[in-house]
């Protein structure tokens, strides 16, 4: 029986089932006639599978010959790899010591593994022999194997020698093409990556995009760095710094072809880093070998030098036009400018020469922007006007860039928190881009009664607790009667005229997402109700929020479509002002939270 066992370096081999061939050495003197001569010999043999003569039979198995031999991989695909496999048996009851075997003619021939270099008695082994064609035409070669053996034709130098013909014809069914784009680090007219300036102990980043402009997946063999100068990565003179370039993410091999790139297919991307930590030149080569048939093997310099860079200095600057002096105590809607004036280049005769803004974090349900992203101030912007929207957290970040166009790399931001500091503040969001949604927060009244203001004669379609119709002056805080630039609004702790006790509807939103906030800065005893209605038709995703003194007291979110929406209750108190009780109304019990109120 043959085995297929997977080839080692040295005599990997199966047993083969020669247990006749014991039996017949173990006989000898009683039936010579019966023995084959060439096994009576103490000596070892060579016989291979795809040789045709002679044609050798141990325990009914044929282990094939030593002449006529041919190993056939026939049509196979241009760029695609071929395999093929042949077997080695030794039946003799000696090790058979193989000098070489080496390959003649067409390069393109290979070993899947090294082959091995003993068999022991008795047994096989297995050798894979690999190729891929790069044109369509008859490839030949032959596989050459010296060794010990005295059963097979002898060469010049009296050694058994076994001669394997090879042959494949390549087929052309399309061929993968690859193209190698280093995107925004490419230096100018050649295929190279070039980072530039970078400040010790920064990271950049190059994609670099590997496409297959063929018709055929695109196979790699390698992608690696390769030899540049005097080493892997040339490192400047004196240096004992590790090399400053390496590919992160996963890098193509032989099972993960690329197919060609389309519409639907995209192409590779490789992420290249450059992290010097010394001054100086940094120079490597990263090599692909594909099996693009006309470029099987493209080299991709790159290089970088390692500076001082600039270092980064974010502030903010103003809040409402107020310039800071000390510490920053901001609440939503306030105009608030960041600045990086106060950076430095690397040299003293050098400048900063520009700033980037990154927004990396806002308040829950946010619309802001920055509203200058690449000059040295900065400011927030949402629905065309400036300042912070919600309440949250927020962060900005910049880097700067001096005249030799290097970029800052420390941690260079400005974070705070947009705190409400009114007694108490309810922020109505939704999650459209349009759509005029109405914010209402209503007093308590004698009656005790929560009033909606029923506007043009319609319903509100209000629940429990609350009810509609004429609210008269006292009551209802809407869009109708309660903006800040309206001048008026209801009269919530009897004082003439405006004052902190009552109700102000800071934005009327009409155009999307928000937020409307109606605040009250001082709030009086008494019970305060809160919900929000749809103007516009359809369904709308809401989000309600309570501010008490500054600290998040409830959230709720709900899709409406035309009813008024009932959330909650907040009952300030005589006897703790401070601590106001919240009525959640949307678990449908409006007195389980703050019962007796």
């Amino acid at each position: 029986m043959r085995s297929n066992l997977p080839l080692q370096s040295s005599s990997v081999v199966s047993k083969s089932g020669l247990s006749a061939l014991l039996l017949l050495t173990g006989s000898l003197g009683a039936c010579e006639s019966c023995v084959d001569p060439q096994i009576i010999k103490v000596a070892p043999q060579i016989f291979v599978d795809v040789c045709a003569e002679p044609q050798k039979v141990v325990n009914k198995v044929l282990i094939g010959g030593f002449s006529e031999c041919a190993l056939a991989f026939g049509d196979s695909d241009i760029s695609v790899r071929a395999e093929r496999t042949f077997v080695i048996t030794n039946p003799s009851n000696l090790a058979l010591n193989i000098e070489s075997i080496e390959f003649e003619g067409d390069p393109g021939f290979a070993f899947l593994e090294a082959p091995p270099t003993v068999i022991p008695a008795g047994l096989s082994a297995q050798v894979g022999v690999t190729i891929r064609p790069q044109f369509e035409s008859t490839i030949t070669g032959e596989i050459v194997i010296v060794s010990d053996a005295n059963n097979t034709p002898v060469n010049d130098e009296q050694k058994s020698e076994v001669r394997i013909p090879l042959t494949l014809t390549g087929v052309d069914n399309g061929v993968p093409d690859i193209e190698i784009i280093p995107g925004d680090c490419a230096a100018a007219g050649t295929l190279a990556a070039d980072f530039g300036r970078i400040a010790t102990g920064g990271v950049a980043i190059c994609n670099v995009e590997v496409r297959n402009n063929g018709t055929r997946e695109l196979f790699f063999d390698a992608v690696e760095f390769v030899d540049a100068g005097t080493g892997p990565v040339s490192e400047p003179a004196g240096s004992d710094a590790a090399p400053g370039f390496a590919i992160t993410g996963i890098i193509p091999g032989p099972d993960t072809p690329l197919r060609p790139t389309s519409a639907e297919v995209p192409p590779l991307t490789l992420r290249l880093t450059f992290a010097p930590d010394v001054l100086g030149r940094f120079t490597a080569t990263i090599r692909f070998d594909t099996s693009d048939p006309d470029e099987p093997s493209i080299e991709l310099p790159i290089s970088g030098i390692g500076v001082v860079g600039p270092t980064c200095v974010a502030e903010v600057k103003s809040i409402n036009t107020v310039l800071v002096d000390g510490g920053i105590n901001i609440e939503p809607l306030d105009d608030v400018v960041l600045t990086t004036v106060n950076s430095t280049p690397a040299t003293p005769e050098g400048n900063i020469v520009a700033t980037r803004w990154t927004l990396e974090e806002r308040g829950a349900d946010s619309t802001v922007q920055l509203s200058s992203p690449a000059t040295t101030e900065t400011g927030f912007i949402f629905a065309n006007r400036r300042g912070v929207d919600v309440a949250g957290r927020y962060e900005a970040c910049a880097v700067v860039t001096d005249d030799l166009g290097t970029d800052s790399n420390n941690r260079c931001c400005v974070d705070f928190e947009a705190i409400p500091s009114q007694a108490f503040l309810v922020q109505l969001t939704w999650a459209q881009d349009f759509g005029d949604m109405d914010l209402h927060v209503t007093k308590k009244d004698a009656g005790g009664d929560y009033c909606v203001q029923s506007l043009g004669g319609g319903s509100t379609g209000v629940d429990a607790p609350f009810t509609t119709g004429d609210c008269g002056d006292n009551s209802d805080c809407g869009f109708y009667n309660c903006r800040a630039d309206a001048g008026g609004s209801p009269n919530w702790d009897t004082v003439t005229g405006r004052t902190t006790g009552d109700p102000s509807l800071d934005i009327d939103d009409l155009n999307g997402f928000g937020p409307e906030n109606i605040n009250v800065d001082l709030a009086v005893e008494g019970s305060y109700g809160f919900g929000a209605t749809t103007f516009s038709s359809g369904a709308f995703l809401m989000t309600m929020r309570l501010f008490v003194f500054g600290r998040l007291a409830g959230e709720w979110q709900e899709e409406i479509d035309s009813d008024f929406w009932e959330v909650g209750l907040v009952h300030f108190t005589a006897d703790d002002p401070t601590r106001p009780c919240v009525e959640d109304l949307t678990d449908g019990d409006p007195n389980d939270q703050c019962p007796g109120l």
